[in-house]
């Protein structure tokens, strides 16, 4: 599914050209982008929520880098949510 503001940056004509829009759409979904937390237990990696008052992850591709808010240390992961 497309982005709906690329799409609607297509619609208007302002996109002219790009190299690989797939990558851009996912890049803009950045819902589809998730910061995971290891669970001793069940031995997997769990999504991390947005903590009350904290913000949601932020990733910048110029940089490489993303961050989030927890509240508790552990082990991180970050990846691409299925779907």
């Amino acid at each position: 599914m497309e982005n709906s503001f690329l799409s609607e940056f297509k619609e208007r004509n302002y996109f002219n050209q790009c190299t690989n829009s797939h990558e851009l759409e996912q890049v803009m979904n950045k819902n589809k982008i998730r910061a995971y937390i290891f669970n001793d237990l069940s031995q997997s990696f769990e999504p991390i929520f947005t903590t009350p008052g904290g913000s949601s992850i932020s990733v910048d591709m110029d940089e490489g880098t993303a961050s989030f808010d927890t509240q508790v240390l552990g082990v991180f992961a970050i990846g691409m949510e299925d779907g």
